[in-house]
């Protein structure tokens, strides 16, 4: 090589090496400080909002904190995306692939939405395969007995890979997996065993934490990114670690290729979820929310309440009509069955249709008889009129303010229809032991993990919601026994994370 050349080569490489020095994720982390350590985390990655104080805003900090804490009982990890300017992030806990990292931290609430639970990191800090390298990737290792032998041959191949990626063709990107940390670790971790270093994020994240003390577990996908768990090491070894669980909550089909083409009439394969749902002991479950599911089949409804019915004190079965057209709804038949089957429900949480332009009173006696136990009911009734639906419509949020002028669903929803929907309810339960209903109608996802993301319907974000109750702020019940309902609307605002 000419010294014009060396030159050259030189001049590009410092041209990567000064840019890449300043980019977010690049560069080594810096350790976590705390004057103390926390009893929740609560993390949203990537963060999105540039008015975002929480230390939690990278993967890294909650990895750090987990690893020197003991206090931590509550984590939650929300991952999203932020489009192109997330190159540099990190989505799930960068545990060491020798499996040496231990969280002292011993949580008993989980929740995470969107991680990427079967990633391999392995595979992706992988270089090419070069042609002087092993089959594993990693350059020859000397037998000699010298140690600066041995030093001599490992800096000699050292050098030749980073030779070899110098005179790749010029392109920044082309030079990534040596300025992005990923050579770095692949170097680091190269003669660790194969069984070890190919497990999952999640096998990894089960040898580092007790898994045993969680009582609280959810979840769920991310509006932002697909990310679906699939591997065995979620499906089967991880509800074997949770011998704790006492409150479940699913988000999502978890199928590996979402359906366009649901209907009600021919129901799909069974979500991939129930595996899950269905894997832990029978009757060991308190509370169990499936959100998302995009069924209310026969087969599957009877499958959870015959494994856990019996135990369940919530149940939560609801879908959303900005995900699902039409939404799936409990049948009547379906709502008898919860009287046998889930003998010790108090709280229940449903979806309900309005009923040749009326609200739905068959179903909502029958809901009050087949639960005598009931003490809490939330049901989720459609914001928007049957007859607009799939039409295009370009409403601003605004808008909102004008509600009456939206398409919405007949009749409103409104304190007098909650007061009376709730007084029904009590006058048809056999020992009025319902205390709280709460209507609710529009958009109750959870929001965008990172805040950003473009709105598909008028109703994404808008809530309306009428609330009734016989109990006092302080749960005493009110004095003269009628029912206190409070009506109110929202716009979920960009960043808000409620």
């Amino acid at each position: 090589m000419t010294s014009a050349a060396s030159f050259n080569l030189l001049m590009r490489s410092l041209i990567i090496l000064f840019p890449v020095a300043f980019i977010p994720g690049t560069h080594a982390h810096l350790p976590f400080f705390q004057d103390s350590c926390p009893t929740k985390i609560e993390a949203v990655i990537p963060h999105g909002s540039p008015f975002d104080t929480n230390p939690f805003d990278d993967i890294h900090a909650v990895h750090n904190a987990m690893k020197r804490c003991k206090t931590v009982t509550e984590l939650n990890i929300r991952v999203g995306s932020l489009g192109c300017t997330d190159v540099f992030v990190r989505f799930d806990l960068p545990f060491a692939l020798d499996g040496s990292d231990k969280y002292l931290s011993i949580p008993r609430v989980l929740r995470l939405e969107g991680y990427e639970f079967d990633n391999i990191e392995w595979q992706s800090i992988t270089p090419d395969h070069l042609s002087w390298a092993e089959e594993d990737g990693s350059w020859p290792s000397s037998t000699s007995s010298n140690p600066f032998v041995r030093w001599v041959s490992d800096r000699y191949y050292h050098a030749l890979l980073f030779v070899d990626w110098m005179k790749s063709q010029w392109h920044p990107m082309n030079h990534w997996h040596a300025f992005s940390g990923q050579a770095k670790d692949w170097y680091k971790w190269r003669h660790v065993s194969e069984a070890q270093r190919s497990k999952d994020n999640l096998a990894l994240w089960l040898d580092a934490m007790d898994f045993s003390r969680i009582d609280t577990l959810s979840v769920k996908e991310s509006r932002n990114v697909l990310v679906t768990p699939n591997g065995t090491t979620f499906f089967d070894r991880m509800p074997k670690e949770l011998t704790s669980l006492k409150s479940l909550t699913v988000g999502g089909r978890w199928d590996d290729e979402e359906s366009d083409d649901y209907t009600q009439d021919e129901p799909s394969q069974p979500p991939k979820a129930l595996d899950f749902i269905l894997a832990f002991p029978s009757e060991s479950l308190t509370s169990l929310a499936w959100t998302e599911s995009g069924t209310c089949d026969d087969a599957v409804i009877e499958a959870v309440l015959q494994h856990h019915g019996a135990s369940l004190k919530y149940l939560e079965w609801t879908n959303s009509e900005l995900d699902y057209d039409p939404r799936p709804i409990l049948s009547t038949s379906q709502l008898q069955s919860l009287r046998n089957k889930t003998s010790q429900l108090t709280d229940l949480t449903i979806d309900l249709d309005r009923e040749n332009n009326d609200w739905p009173y068959d179903k909502l006696a029958t809901i009050a008889q087949s639960l005598p136990n009931l003490v809490n009911l939330t049901i989720y009734f459609n914001l928007e009129a049957e007859r607009t639906k799939n039409k295009t419509a370009i409403i601003s949020y605004t808008d909102f303010r004008n509600f009456e002028r939206l398409p919405l669903a007949q009749p409103l929803l409104t304190t007098d229809a909650g007061r009376e929907m709730f007084r029904f309810l009590q006058k048809s339960q056999l020992d009025s032991k319902l205390a709280t209903v709460t209507f609710r109608e529009g958009d109750w996802r959870s929001p965008r993990s990172s805040g950003w993301g473009w709105d598909e319907s008028w109703k994404d974000n808008l809530q309306n919601w009428v609330s009734c109750s016989i109990l006092g702020p302080d749960g005493l019940p009110l004095g003269d026994g009628e029912p206190s309902c409070q009506a109110d609307k929202h716009y979920r605002g960009l960043f808000d994370t409620e």
